[in-house]
C-alpha cells in the first residue's frame, strides 16, 4: 500500500530575516542540514534498501514540536508551521528526502529522534505520562515518548506478530542565530531478527503436518522508552563507516521493562525440518528468550522451551552491545530428549536452499 507523506505542525514562529538582523527567533533559510546513513549499507545510496521510510520526532527544549514522515525515495518540501507563517514575509519551507533533512529552525535546544520503517499498527508511539494517549505536538515531553510492539496474533493466544525491521537515529543540537549546522546521523538496528531451523533428528517423530505450525519466542522486550528518568540510551563504540565523516558513538533506545511473546508461521523444508524468522525489539544481555514450536491453534506445545539466553551466553554472542542483532540458529531434537542449539553459519546447510537474513 502506498504510504502518504504528512507533516505535523511545529508550534514555533517562523519569520523572514537577513543575516545579522537582531530579531528574536529569527530564522535563516534551511539553517540545519542532517544526513542519514546506515553503516551496513555498502554505500550511502543503498540505505533505502534497508530503511524504506523515516518518522522524525523533533523536540525543542524537551517538548515535541514536530513530526515528519518521509516515505521512500520521495523528495518533498513543506511548511513545518504553516499556521504561523506571516503574510508578506514569504514562506519558510523545509526540504527532505530519505537521506537528507534540511530544516529552518529558530534559536533553541533541539533533539531529533528518527525511526526507520515505523509503521502504525505493528508499533505504536505513546505518551508515557498518559498511558494509551498518542503523542501531542506542543505537549509531549521527550522523556515521556515510548514505543510499543502492538500487532497481535489473535489466533495464537495473545502473542505478537513480527514487527517491522526498525532502525533508530538520534541527535541533540543547539541552533544559534545566523549559523548553519550540518551533521551525519547513523541509523542503528532497533530490531532483533532470529532465523531458526528446527530438525526432528533420528528416532524423533515429527508432526504429521508441518505446514501450519507456529514458532514462538517468549520473554522478549516489547517496548522502548526514548529517555526515561533512570536509564539513558546506551552509548556504543561504533566502527567507522567507509564513507562520510567519522562519528565516535551511537545511541540506541532504552528498554522500558516490558516483555512479551512473538510468533510467526514456519516454512516446511523437508518432512522433518521447518524454519521461521522472528522479528522483535532489541534483546539485552539480561534477556532470556525461550524458543518453542506450537500447533496451528496455539494450544499444544510441540517443542519444549529452549533457553536461547543460555545459548547466547555460552557461545559468546553479544546482545546489548550488538549493533546488528541478526542471529541464525539450528535446533536439533534428539531421541534421548536432548535439544542441541548451534549457529546455523557453522552447519553448512544446503538442503532446501539458503536462509535469507537481511539486516
Amino acid at each position: 500500500m502506498k504510504r502518504t507523506l504528512f507533516l505535523a505542525a511545529i508550534a514555533l514562529a517562523v519569520t523572514s530575516c537577513q543575516v545579522g538582523e537582531k530579531v528574536p527567533d529569527c530564522v535563516c533559510m534551511e539553517n540545519v542540514e542532517l544526513t542519514f546513513r546506515y553503516h551496513f549499507a555498502p554505500t550511502q545510496e543503498d540505505m533505502p534498501i534497508y530503511v524504506g521510510s523515516i518518522t522524525h520526532l523533533l523536540f525543542r527544549n524537551d517538548t515535541l514540536v514536530g513530526r515528519l514522515y518521509v516515505d521512500g525515495h520521495v523528495d518533498g518540501e513543506g511548511l513545518l508551521d504553516p499556521a504561523l507563517a506571516r503574510s508578506g514575509e514569504g514562506t519558510r519551507r523545509n526540504t527532505y528526502n530519505l537521506r537528507t533533512l534540511r530544516l529552518s529552525l529558530p534559536d533553541g535546544r533541539y533533539d531529533l529522534m528518527s525511526w526507520g520503517n515505523y509503521l502504525e499498527g505493528t508499533s505504536l508511539f505513546e505518551d508515557a505520562a498518559a498511558p494509551g494517549a498518542p503523542l501531542q505536538i506542543g505537549e509531549t515531553l521527550r522523556k515521556d515518548v515510548s514505543l510499543r510492539h502492538v500487532i497481535a496474533s489473535p489466533a495464537n493466544h495473545g502473542t505478537l506478530d513480527n514487527c517491522e525491521r526498525l532502525y533508530f537515529g538520534s541527535y541533540e543540537f543547539d541552533v544559534v542565530r545566523n549559523r548553519h549546522y550540518s551533521h551525519t546521523i547513523d541509523m542503528i538496528n532497533a530490531h532483533m531478527q532470529l532465523t531458526a531451523m528446527v530438525i526432528w533428528g533420528d528416532g524423533v517423530t515429527p508432526p504429521a503436518d508441518l505446514r501450519d505450525l507456529r514458532m514462538r519466542l517468549s520473554d522478549t522486550p516489547t517496548g522502548y522508552s526514548q529517555f526515561v528518568t533512570d536509564t539513558l540510551p546506551l552509548v556504543l563504540t561504533a566502527p567507522q563507516p567507509a564513507y562520510g565523516p567519522r562519528q565516535a558513538y551511537e545511541m540506541v533506545p532504552a528498554w522500558d521493562g516490558n516483555l512479551g511473546t512473538i510468533s510467526a508461521g514456519v516454512s516446511p523444508l523437508e518432512t522433518n525440518k521447518v524454519s521461521s524468522q522472528l522479528i522483535g525489539y532489541r534483546l539485552r544481555d539480561e534477556s532470556h528468550p525461550l524458543l518453542s514450536v506450537w500447533d496451528a491453534a496455539g494450544t499444544t506445545q510441540l517443542v519444549k522451551d529452549v533457553d536461547l539466553g543460555r545459548f547466547f551466553e555460552t557461545i559468546g554472542w553479544a546482545r546489548t552491545c550488538n549493533r546488528r542483532q541478526v542471529y541464525d540458529i539450528l535446533v536439533t531434537l534428539r531421541a534421548n530428549g536432548d535439544v542441541t542449539v548451534e549457529p546455523l553459519d557453522n552447519i553448512g546447510w544446503i538442503d532446501g536452499g539458503t536462509i535469507s537474513a537481511a539486516p
